[in-house]
């Protein structure tokens, strides 16, 4: 499968242990892959926390060149903030319609 790949994300910013995404680094360097960043955010506070900067481009060869020489920005998310999903979650569950 990995070989049908052009990129893999190795920053996803709600990842908690740090071993997860440098695992996917490790994974993407031994088989040449393009790196990409991601915030999955689901709250503003996430927004943006992970993310890479590159330059435009206008088809997905030049998204691809792009990629390959963009710079990978951001930081995993503080575990306290997967709380405010739990909780957001619980309070929909006990809602009554």
């Amino acid at each position: 499968m990995a070989s049908e790949l052009d990129f893999l994300e190795t920053l996803s910013s709600p990842v908690v242990a740090g071993a997860d995404n440098r695992r996917a680094r490790r994974f993407a360097q031994e088989r040449g892959l393009l790196q990409t960043a991601g915030s999955d955010a689901h709250s503003l506070f996430r927004l943006g926390r992970a993310y890479v900067e590159m330059d435009a481009f206008e088809s997905s060869k030049g998204f691809l060149q792009s990629l390959a020489s963009g710079k990978i920005e951001g930081s995993t998310s503080p575990v306290w903030v997967h709380f405010s999903g739990i909780y957001t979650r619980a309070r929909r569950g006990l809602r009554r319609d």
